[in-house]
């Protein structure tokens, strides 16, 4: 495919999933294969399944997404996405508890196509600041004694 189809397909696919909550384009745009990394997650998401299942969670976390796309630049089987997003959460996500809080988030999204297919996913953002906004951390830098725990937290779960 070319870079124009590519762009073409991947909003198509954020257009139908993540704007309109249409998870069956799934099926329809995603590899089985595909790949997703996601920001604050220690290991990717390997396989279609495994991505939609985490889809399905998070929509169901945050069901009223409202989304500005921002930019979108695409280079041979690459597509990358600039998003702004806000939504409120209804439902638990990470163990926390649904308080209704609204949480917003930019983003930096990028597909790569194989086949036709989207591949492989990297999503960035802040996970930190997303966490701030529901209350788990407090607001601004994160105590020392803190930092260290989720460090040392991080270092056992890569051993």
């Amino acid at each position: 495919m070319t870079a124009e189809q590519n762009r073409a397909a991947a909003l198509e696919f954020f257009a139908q999933a993540w704007v309109g909550g249409d998870l069956t384009a799934y099926e329809r745009f995603v590899h089985p294969e595909q790949v997703l990394h996601l920001a604050g997650y220690p290991e990717p998401f390997e396989g279609r399944d495994a991505a939609l299942d985490w889809a399905r969670t998070y929509r169901s976390a945050f069901p009223d997404i409202d989304f500005t796309l921002e930019a979108v630049l695409a280079e041979d089987d690459h597509v990358a996405l600039r998003w702004s997003s806000s939504q409120t959460q209804r439902g638990p996500y990470l163990g926390v508890a649904p308080f209704g809080t609204r949480v917003t988030m930019t983003a930096l999204q990028m597909f790569r196509f194989s086949e036709g297919k989207i591949a492989e996913v990297w999503i960035m953002f802040d996970p930190l600041n997303v966490m701030q906004q529901l209350g788990v951390f407090p607001a601004g830098q994160l105590p020392r004694p803190l930092l260290a725990v989720i460090n040392t937290i991080r270092r056992f779960k890569r051993s």
